[in-house]
């Protein structure tokens, strides 16, 4: 097949630095060019920037930013959480950008009730994060919510200076939830898609991506039963392996 390049959105308040190594393990397939990471605006190399309020709007900034990266090859879209949201909707604005979209545990306001998406624990632990808790704290707390079989907790001591870095402001935060809450998943999708999902995830439950795939005609879902919501962190290999057989069967 011939090589592709892979754009890798990342979700809520994280940016490109939260991939780790990730990338560098993606670019090792041989049906690999190239692998590109945007920030979204408000995170990252951008945080100083306004988080927009529709996930509509994420679509057509990083587009913009994708442009100046085109080399005629084809494209795929790796993304995950609210990352999965903004690649879906690409794909269904601009449905010739991108000839392949791997969504890593996602959800969307038509796939899974309220509590589904986001638990309430989940919710009193984010806000008691913003305003009660240091960024040490918060950081520690993230990777107990999201991961549940890395036991590298030095990547803690990465993320907190990420956040010192290049701070989320809280606005950009409740924009960014905003823009999440209100996002619908497509009916359907003409671009090949192939769905990943941790069924022990205990931020957006696994109902979400079965529903999706229930919805989407061209996608292929796969699960995994131990890992947790970043599931490129806890067990990234699994990840590639999916993704280099997906692509490689869908190019033949």
């Amino acid at each position: 097949m011939d090589k592709i390049n892979i754009l890798l959105l990342r979700g809520l308040t994280r940016e490109a630095r939260h991939w780790g190594d990730f990338p560098d393990q993606l670019k090792n397939l041989d049906c690999v060019n190239t692998v590109n990471c945007i920030d979204l605006p408000g995170a990252g190399v951008r945080y100083g920037e306004t988080s927009p309020l529709s996930i509509d709007a994420y679509v057509d900034d990083l587009r913009e930013k994708l442009k100046s990266d085109n080399d005629g090859r084809p494209w795929a879209v790796l993304a995950i959480s609210m990352g999965a949201m903004i690649a879906m909707q690409w794909c269904k604005k601009y449905p010739d950008d991108f000839k392949y979209l791997i969504v890593i545990n996602m959800s969307a306001k038509n796939l899974a009730n309220p509590l589904k998406r986001l638990s309430l624990g989940t919710v009193g632990f984010i806000f008691k994060s913003l305003y009660d808790q240091s960024v040490e704290q918060r950081e520690q707390g993230i990777k107990n919510l999201t991961t549940n079989i890395n036991m590298d907790n030095d990547i803690v001591k990465k993320w907190i200076a990420y956040a010192h870095d290049c701070p989320v402001s809280i606005p950009n935060f409740f924009r960014q939830i905003t823009a999440a809450a209100q996002f619908k998943a497509p009916n359907n999708l003409e671009v090949a898609t192939l769905i990943l999902a941790s069924e022990n995830d205990h931020l957006a439950h696994v109902s979400n991506s079965k529903n999706l795939a229930k919805k989407l005609k061209y996608s292929v879902l796969k699960l995994h039963n131990i890992a947790g919501h970043d599931l490129p962190l806890d067990d990234p290999k699994w990840v590639i392996e999916q993704t280099n057989e997906f692509l490689r069967e869908k190019a033949n």
